[in-house]
């Protein structure tokens, strides 16, 4: 299948554009006219456009479909309300496709996968269970949750990393041009037959090493891109790379979180949805990004289909506290795993929440009093000069 750009007009006389799939240009031109589209433009498009534009679509297509169901619309009528703009244009040009996609026999499950091609196998499995169960309302109320979370949790992280980013850029970038442009041009004019203060001294030292320390910091970054590009290329560095990440300390531990965190959100999910425990356990494996525990994942179903015992089994994975592996245990006994891992997901998210809060807290004051510091230390390094200076003409 290849991927095309069109624009044109649309049933009801207003201008869409979007992105579609087909064998090739004549076929997807007959797709646009049998949804009733007057073509403007249409050309193909390269995948690496998905890379860089992600469809960010997709959780705006699942609330609305999802609230629309609650409301008590049908399915079809839910997609042309949809199709029709009254959601919002910007899911209308999805919304026509998977109507006429659904109206020609298609499985909503189908229709997604084909349209948004960037869902999760996570996010279709619980579709198509959801269609087969008769629960498609809340596999998708499910799913939107489930976005929104990520979103939250992606949005809190960015905002913790952004202003020791920020302070730090604009530390290296004040000291830049303080060594490179202000302290020379004052020390030409200045006598420096005498001593030089502490902190000019110091800010000289500063201004040799830089430049060093610019280009390390530029090497690390393209370093850590081509181990990303080698990781995602071949296993044997995947491998050896997720190997050496688990082998140092902090990164491992914001590893384990971080897969805590999915395994968490997966199962109560999944459960919730209706998938079994196997199914369930192979689309967490999935979900993962470090090969070392996906091989735990895979041995964790393997115990599974063998018939040990849920909480017994994922205990060897070490993704769990022991709290968590003792109230997993209770709940099986007691046949309410799924109703544990509600429990035991919103009791992480609560303390990963105040946790995110308190670094915000406790990092905040140290990288003011650090940053006036570095201040502190320009401010003298440049007035000391003039005033020894002045007090000896």
């Amino acid at each position: 299948m290849k991927n095309f750009y069109y624009k044109g007009i649309d049933l009801y006389g207003k201008k869409i554009n979007g992105y579609m799939l087909a064998t090739d240009k004549m076929n997807a031109e007959k797709q646009l006219i049998k949804n009733g589209v007057i073509i403007e433009k249409i050309i193909q498009y390269r995948n690496f456009n998905k890379i860089f534009k992600p469809n960010n679509n997709f959780e705006l297509f699942i609330k609305n479909l999802s609230e629309l169901l609650s409301s008590g619309l049908p399915l079809t009528d839910s997609l042309e309300f949809i199709a029709a703009g009254k959601a919002g244009k910007l899911i209308q040009n999805e919304g026509i496709n998977i109507f006429e996609d659904i109206k020609n026999g298609n499985s909503l499950y189908a229709s997604i996968k084909k349209f948004f091609p960037n869902a999760s196998n996570f996010h279709l499995s619980l579709i198509t269970t959801g269609e087969n169960s008769g629960k498609l309302e809340k596999a998708l109320k499910l799913i939107s949750e489930m976005i929104n979370e990520n979103r939250i949790r992606r949005s809190e992280l960015i905002s913790t990393l952004t202003y020791p980013l920020i302070l730090f850029v604009s530390m290296l970038s004040l000291l830049y041009f303080i060594l490179e442009f202000a302290l020379p041009r004052m020390l030409n004019v200045m006598d420096l037959s005498s001593n030089l203060p502490f902190p000019t001294t110091v800010l000289i030292i500063s201004g040799n090493f830089l430049p060093i320390i610019i280009i390390t910091f530029f090497y690390s970054i393209l370093f850590i891109l081509v181990l990303l590009v080698l990781k995602n290329r071949f296993v044997f560095f995947q491998n050896f790379i997720d190997k050496i990440l688990l082998d140092i300390p902090l990164i491992k531990q914001i590893i384990i979180l971080s897969s805590r965190r999915i395994l968490l959100q997966g199962y109560t999910i999944g459960l919730s949805g209706g998938l079994n425990l196997p199914e369930v356990s192979f689309l967490v494996m999935n979900s993962m990004s470090n090969l070392q525990i996906k091989k735990n994942m895979q041995l964790l179903i393997n115990k599974i289909e063998e018939g040990q015992r849920f909480s017994l089994a994922i205990e060897e994975t070490k993704l769990l506290n022991p709290q968590q592996i003792a109230s997993l245990k209770i709940a099986d006994e007691t046949d309410r795993i799924k109703e544990n891992f509600e429990l035991i997901k919103d009791q992480f998210e609560l303390k990963l929440s105040m946790t995110i809060k308190t670094i915000v807290k406790v990092i905040e004051p140290i990288i003011l009093i650090f940053f006036g510091a570095f201040i502190l230390l320009l401010a003298l390094g440049i007035i000391l000069p003039v005033l020894n200076t002045t007090s000896m003409i």
